[in-house]
Order: structure tokens, then sequence, then C-alpha cells
């Protein structure tokens, strides 16, 4: 192959994939649970109208904070919210009756609103620049 051949590939390939990573998201954000940052979990975020080759994208939660960046290739657009964390319970498990050996019980602790049956929601828009913050209220008001 002639090597100007080689070089308009090669130019072709390079633009294409800068073309693609420019429609990805970065953005960030915190999570909170009635006002206090969420130490551990994960942030997933759904589309609501999924096209082909999207599907959903999950982001640490570490201290509070989370951030997606665009090696997730999320792309612009509404998404579904899910947010799952868990704590210690201050009890734990063993394996074998009389064994020593002892596993650290945890807990789900955010409520199934935030996650298995979600009501949050969100936009992102294209070169999102605010946080996209959530704070979720463990306990319903009655």
């Amino acid at each position: 192959m002639p090597r100007t051949a080689i070089a308009c590939v090669a130019a072709l390939l390079l633009a294409g994939g800068c073309s693609e990573t420019a429609n990805y998201c970065e953005f960030s954000g915190a999570v909170t649970a009635d006002g206090k940052p969420v130490d551990e979990g994960l942030i997933m975020f759904t589309p609501t109208a999924a096209g082909p080759g999207q599907g959903p994208v999950a982001a640490d939660i570490s201290g509070g904070s989370y951030r997606v960046t665009p090696a997730k290739k999320m792309t612009p657009g509404s998404y579904k919210v899910a947010i799952t964390a868990e704590r210690d319970t201050g009890r734990t498990i063993s394996s074998e009756p009389g064994s020593r050996d002892a596993t650290p019980m945890r807990e789900q602790y955010i409520p199934p609103r935030y996650n298995a049956t979600t009501e949050l929601t969100t936009d992102i828009a294209a070169g999102q620049s605010t946080p996209v913050d959530f704070d979720l209220t463990l306990k319903k008001s009655k």
C-alpha cells in the first residue's frame, strides 16, 4: 500500500476518533443522604430512550462525590438515576458455627425509591458544566 494511502487511512481514523469522543459527557456531582455525604456507593445512569450501543453508565461514589469521564462513553440525554450504598451493621457473620473467622455484615441503607424503583431522573447536556447533585431523604415524611 503506498505511503499516501496509509497516511490518508491514518488521518481518517484519527479524525473519526476525535469526533466520537467529543460527544461524550464529562461531569461530576455530590450525593448526600439526609444532608450528609454518602461515604461510598455507586450511582448508575440509565438512558430513558436508549439508542444503539447506549446502555447504563455507572460511577463510584467516594466521600460524597462522583465523576463521569468521557471514558464511560456517556452521551447527552435523559437518564433514570439509581444510587446504592452499604454500611456496616455492627454485627458479624461466620461461615461455620463456632468459627473465629467472622465477616462484618453490611446493609443497603438507601431506600428502593432511589435504586430498585428509582424516582430520580436527570438531563445531561452536551458540555455539562454545572454539577449534577443528588440530596436523598432516607425517611419519607408523613
